[in-house]
């Protein structure tokens, strides 16, 4: 009985690693492997049979399986649990996985053997890259500049050939006007659009979209985008701090799009920053209005006006009125001792 419910045991501890995401493996102090779970069966293409007994370099190319052996070697000799960041080529793409690796102990204490229990991250590493490739992107850009070069980065981020930044005519949100647009890694000049019946009318003002192939077929495309080849889309709305519709950020590949959950990611970032300029210009063109407002009621004022420093008492403006009144030209007027107009 007590050898029947240690077999169960063991098959139930079988059962739940061989249905974990997470690759796990024991190897012992020569570096031969002693249990790999199914996960690590499917990264290399070997069966269990083919694994058990053999070490690293029977494996993976020789530097992989070198960098693979160090750190199991750095956990036997100091005896204790550690994490280390391993890379390769698994299951026909590079990936990137953490790898938390802890020694199996014997009777005495010893090291007997390294296990290891390896998360993919590879996504969670593209995400810090683009990351990394935004802040560079926005370094030192403004306005159209940096909406080049947010549409050039994403671009280049997701492996798709066009990009663009568009935002919401204020005059006419029907239409939109194109901010940027990088084309196989060339800026094109700027056009407005409408937005009815196009993908993006499907993204602004609502969330995220992804149309991961046969692009033509869901919308009518202009004839740019036909010559282009454009098989699909995704496009990521542009927000104010007040939750209003600014515009969007959408990518179009000639070939079908795939991880949504990367994209969206990658895009969302994208977006923040592109938002965040948008609104800026906006502010920036409103204080323009707001001081030609100004200017034109000052101007046109029948009452003489003059600013005047507080501290120094120097006058800094004055209206036309002012001038006429006392009798002055502009120029002379700021030179004028405020008390002598009194």
């Amino acid at each position: 009985d007590r050898e029947r419910a240690l077999r169960e045991s063991e098959l139930r501890l079988q059962q739940v690693l061989d249905n974990t995401s997470a690759a796990v493996f024991a190897k012992d102090r020569a570096g031969r492997y002693l249990f790999v779970n199914r996960e690590f069966e499917r990264l290399t293409g070997c069966e269990a049979d083919e694994l058990i007994g053999r070490n690293d370099r029977d494996i993976f190319p020789p530097q992989m399986a070198a960098a693979l052996r160090r750190n199991d070697m750095l956990v036997l000799l100091e005896a204790r649990a550690m994490e280390f960041e391993e890379s390769g080529v698994f299951a026909g793409e590079q990936r990137t996985f953490l790898s938390a690796k802890f020694p199996l102990l014997d009777i005495d204490q010893v090291p007997y053997a390294v296990c290891g229990i390896a998360t993919d991250i590879t996504r969670r590493k593209q995400v810090e890259t683009a990351l990394t490739s935004s802040a560079l992107a926005v370094s030192g850009a403004y306005g159209r500049n940096l909406f080049v070069e947010l549409s050039r980065y994403l671009a280049a981020i997701l492996d798709v050939d066009i990009a663009f930044i568009a935002q919401i005519r204020e005059e006419d949100p029907a239409m939109m006007r194109i901010l940027a647009f990088v084309a196989d890694d060339n800026p094109r000049e700027n056009y407005d659009y409408a937005l009815a019946g196009t993908a993006c009318d499907t993204v602004v003002g609502h969330g995220f979209r992804m149309y991961p192939a046969g692009l033509g077929s869901l919308f009518p495309l202009d004839d740019d985008f036909v010559e282009m080849g454009a098989e699909s889309y995704a496009g990521y709305p542009l927000i104010d701090a007040q939750g209003r519709a600014l515009g969007i950020i959408s990518i179009v590949s000639r070939r079908p799009l795939e991880q949504p959950e990367f994209i969206e990611s990658v895009m969302k970032i994208f977006a923040v920053r592109a938002a965040a300029e948008l609104e800026r210009l906006r502010s920036d063109q409103a204080l323009l209005a707001s001081q030609a407002s100004y200017r034109q009621i000052f101007e046109a004022s029948e009452d003489a006006i003059f600013v005047h420093d507080h501290e120094t008492g120097r006058i800094v403006d004055v209206n036309p009125k002012a001038c006429s009144t006392y009798g002055y030209s502009y120029e002379e007027m700021l030179q004028v001792p405020v008390g002598r107009l009194g």
